[in-house]
């Protein structure tokens, strides 16, 4: 992918500001309630200003970045600046993602969920189009990366926008940028079993994929193993990789204009001294 970046400075002050030293900062620092009456904000007129120069280089400001803009600057009221932020940045290496996930997100649960009618019956689920990469200087970028929107477009066709968080370098970062049309999941609990005495409890899930694109697409399909924090894969129609403490995931090759499916048999334990309402 290629990448650039620019702030958006807006005067809305009721004041015009000429010849000044501009320093943007980059980061959270915590701000005092105002204790006084709030300041009236005027919006007299706008107008846009937008500068070539090169970008420049982020320094050190206490816990955050700071960018000082080179020479001095003019803000008049209600004026809308757009000011180089992040230098181009060609052939950055990244991957282009469909995922569906999980409805119940990061929860988890404070005790074994052995009611056998939590999570059951068939449900459809979104797939979701994404945009991974690292900040490596390695895949050709490696520098800060300031909060704000990001617009992604393949040639001249927007793929979405997502918000981006402050990102240090090294990080890895996710752009969510939208629900993919042609492709479709349906997600249906094929099974529970309970062993009190064994302190078990297995789920069989099964989750469909149909895909209406012209061409086959792979989608990751990730799931959150809801009902306790001690669990494993006991059986999978495709092979299981276990991203984090509570999530699986399984990679689906989904053929042009057909359907492909995966099922998985879950198994939870917990020790004799859990209690469970």
């Amino acid at each position: 992918m290629d990448i650039d970046g620019a702030a958006m400075v807006a005067n809305r002050s009721g004041a015009d500001f000429n010849g000044v030293a501009l320093t943007l900062v980059a980061g959270q620092p915590n701000r005092a309630p105002a204790s006084g009456p709030m300041q009236a904000k005027g919006y007299a007129r706008a107008e846009m200003m937008v500068a070539d120069a090169a970008a420049p280089a982020p320094v050190a400001s206490g816990e955050y970045h700071a960018y000082r803009m080179p020479g001095s600057a003019n803000l008049p009221q209600g004026s809308v600046q757009r000011l180089p932020l992040i230098n181009p940045a060609r052939g950055v290496a990244c991957e282009r993602r469909y995922e569906t996930r999980s409805q119940m997100g990061d929860w988890r649960p404070p005790y074994p969920l052995i009611d056998a009618g939590f999570n059951s019956g068939t449900s459809a689920h979104e797939v979701i189009a994404s945009l991974q990469f690292e900040n490596r200087k390695t895949d050709g970028l490696g520098v800060p990366l300031p909060a704000g929107r990001v617009r992604v477009f393949d040639g001249g066709d927007l793929l979405g926008e997502a918000t981006l968080g402050h990102t240090p370098a090294n990080a890895r970062t996710t752009l969510d940028l939208g629900t993919v049309f042609d492709l479709t999941t349906e997600r249906t609990r094929d099974d529970f079993r309970l062993d009190r005495t064994g302190r078990t409890m297995e789920e069989r899930v099964s989750i469909i994929v149909r895909n209406a694109k012209p061409e086959a697409a792979t989608v990751h399909v990730v799931e959150q193993m809801t009902r306790w924090s001690d669990w494993e894969i006991v059986s999978s129609t495709v092979p299981a990789g276990k991203r984090d403490a509570q999530t699986a995931a399984f990679a689906l090759t989904v053929p042009a204009g057909g359907t492909a499916k995966v099922t998985y048999t879950v198994r939870y334990r917990w020790a004799p001294d859990v209690q469970i309402p």
